[in-house]
């Protein structure tokens, strides 16, 4: 560990080098501050189960420091799981000390997007900063990590930002196995599938379609694993959280065929 005294009152920045220490407060042994070379950059790994602290070089009581660029990347400790950050505060100077957000291990990775038009150098389209904050950001990248790059100018330095740190246990979602649809009529037909291992613990969400298309907006949930449908000439997929399974039943001028499996 290194220490630097850096302030602004200072002639030299004054080093301590080789340091290493625990705190009492458990709390002030998970913080990640940046870093004070400009440019620099790092990884900080995240244990699964330990929450951490991201915050700007004043930390939670201070301003953050002028005329800095510094990236990180926040990595699992469990190959399978993502790191998610949740930003509680965030406050910089709009439009001149921005943060850029990668879903994924590098600068190369694809960007987070905030939404907002570029500002100055540090700030490119996209990226965060004034007081629009990051939110809640959960990695999806195959990684599961997260990179950050900082970047402040030369003057006004806002109270920054702070974030927790963790990673989590992606939602698995597995698909049901569609089974033979039954009691074809007309105008209804039964839908009927056999539930995962394990089973989703809210139940199931169908989407009618009465066009060839795939159904877009929100369905009807059920518990069980059938369901009646009516008023049709076509049922063509049932959604099952985030997938899209097809279950689909054609019907010809009242000639029916059964559920084609996908």
């Amino acid at each position: 560990m290194q220490i630097i005294d850096e302030r602004l009152s200072g002639v030299d920045f004054r080093w301590i080098d080789d340091i290493a220490w625990t705190s009492t407060i458990a709390a002030n042994n998970t913080i990640i501050p940046t870093l004070n070379t400009t440019p620099s950059t790092c990884s900080q790994t995240i244990v699964c189960g330990t929450t951490y602290n991201f915050t700007d070089q004043g930390g939670t009581n201070d301003s953050y420091n002028i005329n800095k660029d510094h990236t990180i990347t926040f990595t699992p400790s469990v190959g399978t799981n993502k790191v998610e950050l949740v930003f509680n505060t965030f406050n910089t100077e709009s439009g001149n000390d921005g943060m850029v957000i990668y879903d994924g291990p590098t600068t190369a990775s694809p960007q987070i997007l905030s939404g907002l038009p570029a500002g100055g150098a540090n700030c490119p389209a996209n990226s965060f900063y004034g007081t629009t904050s990051p939110g809640t950001i959960t990695s999806t990248d195959p990684s599961g990590a997260i990179t950050i790059r900082w970047r402040s100018n030369a003057s006004i330095n806002n109270s920054g930002w702070l974030a927790s740190v963790s990673c989590i246990s992606p939602v698995v979602c597995v698909k049901p196995t569609l089974a033979a649809t039954t009691a074809i009529t007309g105008t209804s037909a039964t839908l009927n599938w056999v539930a995962p291992s394990p089973a989703p613990a809210n139940g199931y969400e169908y989407v009618v379609s009465t066009s060839n298309f795939a159904p877009s907006g929100s369905g009807t949930f059920v518990a069980g694993t059938t369901a009646n449908v009516t008023g049709l000439k076509l049922i063509r997929y049932i959604t099952y959280l985030c997938e899209v399974i097809a279950a689909e039943v054609h019907s010809v001028d009242g000639l029916h065929t059964e559920l084609l499996q996908p």
